[in-house]
């Protein structure tokens, strides 16, 4: 069993490896866009509106 569990991670690994690689302008310049977003305490409601529309880009339920 823990080897087919070593054997899982190390595919999943692979398979985070590949999307970063195949999307790492499109992630770079997410993180970019968050870095410039300012939400401090109080003003968070542009980074909220933001990362609603990333989620729903990845089609993820919002609730």
């Amino acid at each position: 069993m823990t080897q087919e569990v070593n054997k899982g991670v190390i595919a999943l690994k692979e398979k985070i490896r590949l999307y970063i690689e195949e999307n790492k302008e499109e992630l770079f310049k997410t993180i970019q866009d968050v870095v410039r977003i300012k939400s401090v305490v109080g003003n968070e409601q542009e980074m909220q509106l933001y990362m609603k529309k990333k989620y729903e880009e990845l089609n993820l339920i919002l609730h």
